[in-house]
């Protein structure tokens, strides 16, 4: 049984049947990855006897604390046995058997780069066929990405924010970037998340008060404005559902929803953020020699 030296690790709340499915699915790839992590949120506790017949060993994490599927893939990375961290949700998954080697591969011909993020195709996005081309970015998707524990364990990493709309992914593109690492993305690699149809009205709250709680953890104060700017942008495109009435109440949430989180506290400097956000895309072509690939820079 062909295994790569890659850790799969898995944030979740309640999976059940479907956390299953996604495991299932996981060991068909070949070569399959050589163990799989599963954080265990807010004092969830499965039956561990239902694991016992997968194809990869599974470890379970367990937190009594509510930490999201930040603080869920934070605990995994630290406790992966491998560099290279496969992060799923409990409902996504690879489209091709070679996922994993395919991922070693990129991640070890790019040195640099912290985080590798496939092509996440949804039911309201067609499957496109496999394209061999990898390109840096200014973010990643966080339904499934490929993480380098070594770099990862160089920033500060995924803040436990339960509902994390606006802020894991951001928050963590910037602190990488900062660091002068790099974020992939790549046709060549491809992945499923079985998510129901595009309904976020759910989202809207948590992330009208994370795009205040991310410029304050990490923008100095003459930036601060942005993250209220970004706030009310939300609001109002939501107006018709949020009512100006309970925005004073609401601006309160939100004040104690940052000091929640002041432990967290790390800024970055203007130029960094700027940097970060005028980042120019570089183009590669990955090249096949045998079982081998190159890159090749087309910018």
């Amino acid at each position: 049984m062909a295994v790569v030296p890659i850790t799969v690790g898995i944030p979740c709340f309640q999976g059940g049947e479907r956390l299953l499915r996604t495991i299932e699915l996981i060991c068909q790839c070949e070569p399959l990855p050589a163990e799989i992590l599963i954080h265990c949120d807010g004092g969830w506790r499965p039956d561990e006897v239902q694991f016992d017949s997968s194809r990869v060993p599974v470890r379970l994490l367990f937190s009594e604390k509510s930490l999201g599927p930040g603080g869920g893939r934070d605990a995994c990375i630290r406790a992966a046995s491998h560099d290279l961290v496969a992060s799923f949700d409990d409902d996504s998954w690879p489209l091709d058997t070679e996922y994993f080697a395919q991922a070693k591969m990129i991640m070890d011909a790019m040195p640099q780069a912290a985080i590798l993020s496939p092509e996440v195709y949804l039911k309201e996005k067609p499957i496109m066929p496999q394209l061999n081309e990898l390109s840096t970015t200014k973010y990643y998707q966080g339904s499934a990405s490929i993480h380098r524990r070594s770099h990862y364990l160089a920033v500060r990493g995924f803040v436990p924010v339960p509902l994390a709309y606006g802020v894991e992914e951001t928050d963590l593109s910037l602190q990488t970037h900062a660091a002068g690492f790099q974020i992939l993305e790549s046709p060549w690699l491809r992945a499923w998340h079985d998510r129901p149809l595009a309904d976020n009205a759910h989202q809207t709250i948590p992330w009208i008060k994370n795009e205040v709680l991310l410029a304050y953890l990490r923008y100095p104060l003459i930036a601060q404005p942005w993250g209220w700017w970004r706030a009310w942008r939300h609001w109002w495109r939501n107006r018709s559902v949020l009512k100006i009435s309970a925005m004073p109440l609401f601006i309160k949430e939100i004040f104690a929803h940052c000091q929640h989180y002041q432990t967290y506290k790390f800024t970055y400097s203007l130029t960094q953020i700027l940097s970060h956000l005028r980042l120019h895309s570089e183009r590669f072509l990955i090249e096949f020699n045998g079982s081998q690939i190159h890159i090749r820079s087309l910018s």
